[in-house]
């Protein structure tokens, strides 16, 4: 019987722990959002950036070309690299898989919105290219 109230108490300290540790997590996980806030990682900017056409800066490789992109729901989901030529998330006859587009956005000390950065990933007959987008 004494055994088994030793095994019993050791099982039950170390599920308190367990829980207390748990909770810590918790916390430091929250801790570790406001501390995001305080580095311009904002997360309730987004409201101000609207739907639409914006002029942006492509990189393929080494290389740096000016676009226009659409960005619908903070998300670019069209690229237009002009000459008749563009690709699009969705639907396409072209073949190709269209993935990525979620915006990133910086700030300052004033919360306005200083960084919008993506990654496109285009993928057609196994050949893939990234573009690395940033948004003026």
């Amino acid at each position: 019987m004494k055994k088994l109230l030793i095994v019993l108490s050791i099982v039950l300290a170390s599920t308190n722990v367990i829980g207390n540790s748990n909770h810590t997590k918790a916390n430091e996980i929250k801790n570790t959002s406001s501390i995001s806030n305080n580095n311009n990682l904002v997360s309730d900017i987004y409201s101000e950036f609207n739907d639409g056409w914006y002029n942006a800066d492509v990189e393929v490789g080494y290389q740096k070309y000016p676009i226009k992109v659409y960005v619908e729901n903070n998300s670019v989901t069209e690229i237009d690299f002009g000459n008749e030529m563009s690709v699009h998330s969705g639907y396409n006859n072209s073949g190709y898989t269209y993935s990525g587009g979620y915006l990133n956005f910086s700030s300052n000390y004033d919360g306005k919105i200083t960084k919008k950065i993506t990654t496109v990933t285009v993928t057609e007959n196994h050949n893939v290219k990234c573009y690395r987008i940033s948004i003026q």
